[in-house]
């Protein structure tokens, strides 16, 4: 029984040890974009059939313009993950080259952030 108490104590400790070392600030623009390119790399794109993508992608634009609304520097940084949104919007299709080069400079903002 002991042992079973320590290795749960110590279990515990590591997760909440690695959680610790691993997260970074929970507020501020930082954090607020670095939320928004973790949705958009786990979200290839935007379909038709499905919605959540769509979801997806206004998460991540709300949150970049968080950011950007806390810091100016953010300003592009929030307007580019709002771009494929606003494609899809006007012409409600997640394809041709209007909205790949949206997706494409979504993604490179993501890489480039301030």
């Amino acid at each position: 029984m002991l042992a079973a108490v320590a290795g749960l104590v110590l279990g515990g400790a590591c997760v909440g040890g690695a959680w610790w070392l691993t997260s970074g600030s929970s507020d501020g623009a930082e954090a607020d974009a670095a939320m928004a390119c973790e949705i958009v790399a786990r979200t290839p794109g935007i379909t038709e059939e499905d919605s959540s993508g769509l979801y997806r992608w206004g998460a991540a634009s709300g949150l970049a313009k968080a950011a950007a609304e806390v810091d100016p520097s953010y300003a592009e940084f929030a307007s580019a993950l709002e771009k494929p949104l606003h494609v899809f919007h006007s012409t409600f299709e997640a394809s041709g080259p209007e909205f790949d080069k949206a997706m494409r400079e979504a993604k490179a903002a993501c890489a480039d952030r301030p």
